[in-house]
């Protein structure tokens, strides 16, 4: 997931409209989304005004880095076979919070990793 996080940054911040529209077909092989073609090229027109310090993003996964060192986990419990449960109310409350505060309180508040912090630790 972090990886994701970081190719949507570098993609936002190294590349231009007119880069990504001259790209478009060779980029939909490589990936896979439900979003019309349509949608997309909007999408592309939207990138300038794309600031990453104002992204939320949470990452729903066991022994997700906000809680390290704690009990907490967006895991309920586990199946006998050890796929996660997840727990959908702390979810819920979670998406919430990061919806109702401005990014940078949200992201403190939640105690994420701002996302240049999630690429640096890959880089390395």
């Amino acid at each position: 997931m972090g990886r994701q996080r970081c190719v949507l940054q570098a993609v936002a911040e190294q590349s231009n409209p007119l880069t990504l529209l001259g790209r478009f077909d060779a980029t939909k092989e490589s990936v896979l989304t439900d979003l019309p073609d349509s949608a997309i090229l909007y999408l592309v027109d939207l990138l300038p005004e794309v600031d990453t310090d104002e992204i939320v993003s949470i990452r729903f996964m066991p022994n997700a880095p906000e809680f390290a060192g704690t009990p907490t986990s967006y895991i309920a419990d586990w199946t006998a076979d050890r796929y996660p449960i997840p727990d959908r109310d702390f979810i819920a409350q979670t998406v919430a919070t990061a919806l109702s505060l401005p990014p940078a309180e949200a992201i403190a508040t939640l105690n994420l990793q701002p996302l240049e912090a999630v690429c640096g630790d890959l880089e390395e």
